[in-house]
């Protein structure tokens, strides 16, 4: 098989870095699994979602090598096992051809952390995006800061000789400076 160097899958509520041969559960705890299951899982989820026959399996893991099908069954079993798929629903037997690893998008092994986290990044990036964009097409009399004593409210008059359009507030309520 190609270098594993760089290799971690997600499957279900597990971790799997081949290139340093652990599996993680989602309380952090490692799981046991031999070599060669470990090689039968990889190519598996290499070639997720496709049935894989038995026979490129064998010539995958076991190279140059006669094993018996008893051989990867043992390994399927145990990749069963350790993966906690009794129902067979990650890791499908298609029968008289191979197995297929499907790798569930709905379990994820942070519990989901991530997902409602970057959830919650989108909505506040959406909302900032917004509130600019708001902000942006306001007139420019709302926003535009006044040097003190400049502030007009909106029912006074412009002084006389000025168009009153670039300092005069938009309608809206009025505010009185406070004095004491």
């Amino acid at each position: 098989m190609r270098d594993r160097a760089h290799r971690r899958f997600a499957i279900g509520d597990f971790w799997i870095d081949f290139a340093n041969g652990t599996i993680r559960n989602r309380s952090g705890v490692d799981l046991a699994l031999r070599p060669q299951s470990l090689a039968v899982l990889e190519y598996l989820a290499l070639n997720a979602g496709r049935v894989v026959e038995r026979r490129e399996l064998m010539q995958a893991v076991w190279p140059g090598t006669a094993v018996t099908d008893d051989s990867l069954v043992q390994c399927i079993h145990e990749i069963r096992r350790v993966l906690d798929d009794h129902d067979r629903t990650m890791l499908r037997t298609v029968a008289r051809r191979g197995y297929c690893l499907k790798i569930p998008r709905n379990r994820r092994p942070d519990g989901g952390k991530i997902s409602l986290l970057l959830a919650l990044v989108a909505v506040a990036l959406l909302a900032s995006c917004v509130g600019w964009c708001l902000w942006r097409e306001m007139p420019m009399s709302l926003w535009a800061p006044l040097p003190p004593g400049q502030w007009v409210p909106p029912s006074a008059k412009p002084p006389s000789g000025t168009s009153g359009t670039s300092t005069s507030p938009a309608p809206g309520p009025s505010f009185q400076p406070h004095s004491d």
